[in-house]
């Protein structure tokens, strides 16, 4: 979807409802720049994004999701960096800091 359209419909959405770009294979500076062109709130990626580059969009972007394909080794493998991740994410959330101390 072009960022045009992507800034016509999050513009007419009610500010709670949390709105979501879906990238595969992008470029983490490129990812940052569509979410914050677009009004998206939400990264979603679905490609070989490695650890830092989703840590890389996760401090620009205020929610990131990372999809990783399940049943094979190598989607163990990939999903084995997420505690690494979550370090990361961490030490630049206080929100997410505040969030695991309650739980």
């Amino acid at each position: 979807m072009p960022v045009i359209s992507a800034i016509d419909i999050t513009r007419r959405l009610p500010p709670e409802i949390l709105t979501v770009g879906v990238f595969r294979d992008e470029h983490p500076d490129r990812v940052i720049e569509l979410c914050d062109r677009s009004g998206v709130k939400a990264a979603q990626l679905h490609g070989r994004e490695t650890p830092d580059q989703v840590a890389q969009v996760a401090r620009s972007v205020r929610h990131v999701i990372k999809a990783v394909a399940a049943g094979t080794d190598a989607a163990i493998t990939r999903a084995a960096f997420v505690p690494r991740l979550l370090t990361q994410i961490y030490d630049t959330s206080p929100l997410l800091r505040q969030l695991l101390v309650r739980s």
